[in-house]
């Protein structure tokens, strides 16, 4: 499919605390087409509400790609883009205007960069664990560096995550991740990019507000509820900021305050994570929390 052939949509993007839930709210009484196809690794799982901001009441009824697993299953970006795709063109068929919004980098290039698919491998994985509390992460990114510089100049020194995956890549098919990657799956649609931004020490006020806000409104209580469900610490759901943390309380590890505090310093560094992502996303259009209006004309003027 040639470029010019692909669907344009919209993605609304923005690092977390950055106010795309009251977007949305704005968007959906502007025109009630449209549909919301959540990009957000955390509103994916079930039973998982307090602490991942999900929407709520009338604003709930128009977004897709939440509660839709249980905080044990484990769920890729592949698996994201075939269900983002098919949520796409659901809403496409009832006359509804898709709008991607979220926050999960990986989601986003899944969807419209295409990734290759690549079946994981346990055994090389442990070895990678086992490399990794030997040489540390900055020895297994030079052994990146070594085997695939290209991949490697492509990942941050501290991507755990990215680095161990392009090795195991390599050892479980003796070809580079950047190699394989050129081949992907292309993508079905462009991405039409539009950005809310921060200054830095603002957002991290409204971080540290949302926290406050969202232990009023009963976190605790939610990881305890949890808990008594017989949902295990293990499970990919409970490792979501705002979890882990209380968990580490209501095991007598850390005092309340503690998992606070916690909370709010690990939601400070995701969302730097987020920032150092988006600068890399090609074409995005960025426009001030103070100029949400302008972001909505944007909207209006090309799609609606």
């Amino acid at each position: 499919m040639s470029e010019g052939n692909k669907q344009k949509i919209i993605v609304i993007l923005g690092q977390t605390a950055s106010g795309k839930k009251h977007l949305a709210e704005k968007l959906i009484n502007m025109d009630s087409r449209i549909q919301f196809i959540s990009a957000d690794s955390r509103k994916i799982y079930k039973h998982l509400d307090i602490g991942t901001d999900k929407p709520e009441g009338k604003l709930k009824t128009h977004y897709s790609m939440i509660d839709i697993i249980e905080p044990c299953i484990q769920y890729s970006a592949e698996d994201f883009r075939k269900d983002a795709e098919k949520e796409i063109e659901k809403a496409l068929g009832f006359g509804k205007i898709p709008i991607i919004i979220g926050g999960t980098p990986l989601y986003l290039i899944a969807l419209f960069e295409g990734l290759f698919e690549h079946k994981k491998d346990e055994e090389v994985r442990k070895y990678l664990d086992d490399r990794l509390k030997k040489v540390g992460l900055n020895g297994l990114y030079q052994e990146l560096l070594k085997i695939d510089p290209e991949r490697a100049k492509a990942i941050h020194p501290n991507d755990a995550y990215r680095i161990k995956r392009a090795l195991e890549v390599y050892y479980t098919t003796g070809i580079p991740m950047s190699k394989i990657m050129k081949e992907r799956k292309p993508a079905r649609y462009i991405p039409h990019y539009l950005g809310i931004k921060w200054q830095r020490s603002l957002l991290y006020e409204r971080i540290n507000q949302r926290v406050d806000v969202m232990i009023k409104k009963g976190l605790i209580e939610e990881v305890k509820k949890l808990k008594d469900m017989g949902i295990k610490e293990h499970c990919p759901g409970m490792k979501t900021i705002g979890y882990k943390e209380v968990l580490m309380y209501l095991n007598g590890n850390i005092t309340k305050e503690e998992a606070i505090r916690k909370i709010k310093k690990h939601t400070r560094i995701y969302a730097r994570r987020q920032e150092y992502f988006f600068k890399h996303f090609k074409h995005v259009k960025w426009f001030s929390h103070e100029n949400i209006e302008k972001l909505i004309e944007e909207i209006i003027h090309n799609f609606i």
